[in-house]
């Protein structure tokens, strides 16, 4: 019988090509099984405003989904901007979240739900004050950018028709507004629905300029039981608020405005003068105001530059988190990432502390006037801002609901003294209660 050559050669080929191939198969399918077993997912808690709409927060999950694809990202949206309370419902029925943006820190650390940073990972993030708002020597945010709450940002329109400057003492300010009233016109635009801090972050201004500029540690001192709210010096502060508000010098629906109306209404014309935080300087919130804005600190007595700023940090990471590694990676990723410095510096007018950051060109005129105001280290007193404020630094948790319930109950008439003695009574419960 005539061999056939080489078959047995090609058959060895063909089984070995098989085998090849069958094992290709079974790697790849083995390696997309493992890879389905390594990919985690983690949540967080964001929250929408105009300045940082859904479209922000959205752009910054995918880009990190992207750089990270072993890790998804659930996001989770406060119904309002009261962040603490929707963190401690989450809490509540299990859900707490693996990443919170924007919340009052001490409120969770000392319950151990905070997770801090480690040494290394704060020398890595080569910003201006690495150390900014630490609790306990430990430091639980990353201070990627600093504010200044609040400044009073102006209708320069309205101050040009009525030849009235940005005031530089307290007297000058309060005959700004008679003249502003005089004319027809609101001076002052107040919030403080849903969004109660709106009606307290124009008195913590006033609290902070007056008080901490002339006893910069009395927060710690109050913590120490050595002054009291009832005390001349904070007491001349709030009848500096009352005096306002019997002037008939804030919007009469304050108390019913969102912060977003609030916002709303003063692009509107509403009124004359917006005490808000450094965030109000961006495109998206009133720094494009077809009127033109102004910005001027809240004025003094003796009309010396005090102003109430602070770095730190949007972002905290739950020491609950299953996947603590994602959790710090997602964190890190928010605050350090060039677009999102960027994006915060456009959207949100940030004055951004990352070493080697330079502002975006073409943003509103008043965002750079901001930055001017906070980059004049040398002849401002800088102190702690008393509503916002983060570490140790901070009132005890919990306190910031009373702030706010004084500033609307002097607003509907209540005396000063009776507030002071009701903050000095729920300081004392909440002080217990930490």
């Amino acid at each position: 019988m005539k061999r056939i050559r080489g078959r047995p050669g090609r058959l060895v080929i063909a089984l070995a090509f098989t085998f090849i191939v069958t094992g290709l198969v079974a790697y790849a399918a083995n390696a997309q099984k493992t890879k389905r077993q390594d990919t985690v997912t983690i949540t967080w808690m964001t929250f929408e405003t105009p300045n940082l709409p859904a479209s922000f927060w959205d752009d910054v999950k995918n880009r990190f989904e992207a750089a990270n694809p072993t890790i998804n990202v659930k996001r989770i949206v406060t119904p309002t901007l009261d962040r603490d309370g929707y963190a401690k419902q989450l809490l509540a029925s299990g859900q707490f979240p693996d990443v919170l943006q924007a919340i009052t820190p001490q409120d969770f650390v000392k319950s151990g739900l905070l997770a801090p940073f480690t040494k290394a990972e704060v020398a890595s993030w080569h910003v201006t004050q690495p150390y900014a708002g630490s609790i306990g020597g430990k430091q639980y945010s990353i201070p990627n950018e600093a504010q200044v709450i609040p400044l009073v940002y102006y209708n320069k329109a309205v101050f040009r028709k009525l030849h009235l400057s940005a005031p530089k003492t307290w007297a000058q300010f309060v005959r700004l507004c008679g003249r502003i009233k005089a004319s027809g016109r609101t001076p002052l635009m107040l919030g403080g629905s849903t969004d109660s801090w709106a009606s307290w972050i124009f008195l913590g201004g006033i609290f902070s300029t007056d008080v901490l500029g002339k006893n910069p540690n009395w927060i710690l001192q109050r913590k120490a039981g050595k002054v009291h709210f009832t005390d001349p010096l904070v007491a001349r502060a709030f009848t500096k608020w009352a005096a306002l508000a019997k002037a008939g010098y804030f919007n009469k629906n304050a108390l019913s405005l969102s912060y977003t109306r609030m916002q709303q209404e003063f692009l509107a014309g509403k009124a004359v003068m917006y005490p808000m935080g450094s965030w109000a300087a961006s495109a998206s919130a009133v720094g494009k105001a077809p009127f033109g804005v102004g910005v001027f600190r809240i004025p003094t007595a003796s009309g010396a530059a005090v102003e109430p700023d602070f770095a730190a940090g949007g972002v905290f990471v739950s020491a609950k988190s299953e996947h603590l590694a994602a959790a710090k990676k997602l964190a890190q990723f928010w605050a350090l990432d060039k677009k999102d410095l960027r994006t915060l510096a456009i959207n949100d007018a940030g004055l951004m502390t990352v070493k080697g950051f330079k502002p975006p060109s073409g943003l509103p005129p008043v965002y750079y006037q901001t930055l001017a105001l906070f980059d004049q280290p040398k002849h401002v007193k800088r102190v702690d801002v008393m509503f916002f404020n983060r570490g140790d630094r901070a009132s005890v948790a919990n306190m910031d609901t009373y702030y706010a319930r004084a500033a609307q109950n002097i607003i509907l008439g209540k005396s000063v003294q009776s507030q002071l003695k009701y903050l000095d009574a729920q300081w004392r419960q909440a002080a217990s209660r930490g």
